[in-house]
C-alpha cells in the first residue's frame, strides 16, 4: 500500500514584505478636487454667477486633515438695474480646515 507524500509546510511570510506592507499603511493617503461653475442670463438685467471650489483631504490611520475653500461671485447689470455696466453685488469666500485625531485603542482595551 502506497502512502501519499507528506505535504510540505507553507513558507513563512517574508519579513521584508511584511515590513513594506506596514510602511505602506503608515503613508498618508491624499485626495482632492477642483470644481467650477459659470451661469448667466442675458435679459433686461444681465446676471452672471461664478463659483470655484477646491477640496484637499489627507488621511492617516491616526488622523485626518480636511481643507476646503469656495469662492462665489455674482454680478448684476443692465438697463433696468440702474448700472451702466456690471456691478458686483455679491462676493463671498468660504473656507474651512478640520483636523481629527483618532484614539486607536491598543489590545489592552
Amino acid at each position: 500500500m502506497a502512502t501519499a507524500p507528506a505535504a510540505e509546510p507553507a513558507a513563512a511570510p517574508d519579513a521584508a514584505a511584511a515590513a513594506a506592507a506596514a510602511e505602506e499603511k503608515r503613508k498618508p493617503k491624499w485626495s482632492g478636487g477642483i470644481e467650477g461653475n459659470l451661469t448667466g442670463a442675458a435679459a433686461e438685467n444681465d446676471q452672471w454667477d461664478l463659483r470655484v471650489d477646491a477640496k484637499l483631504l489627507r488621511e492617516f490611520p491616526d488622523d485626518r486633515l480636511n481643507m476646503y475653500a469656495e469662492h462665489f461671485l455674482k454680478t448684476l447689470g443692465g438697463a433696468n438695474s440702474g448700472n451702466t455696466g456690471n456691478a458686483i453685488t455679491d462676493s463671498n469666500l468660504l473656507s474651512n480646515i478640520t483636523y481629527n485625531r483618532f484614539l486607536n485603542l491598543g489590545p489592552w482595551l
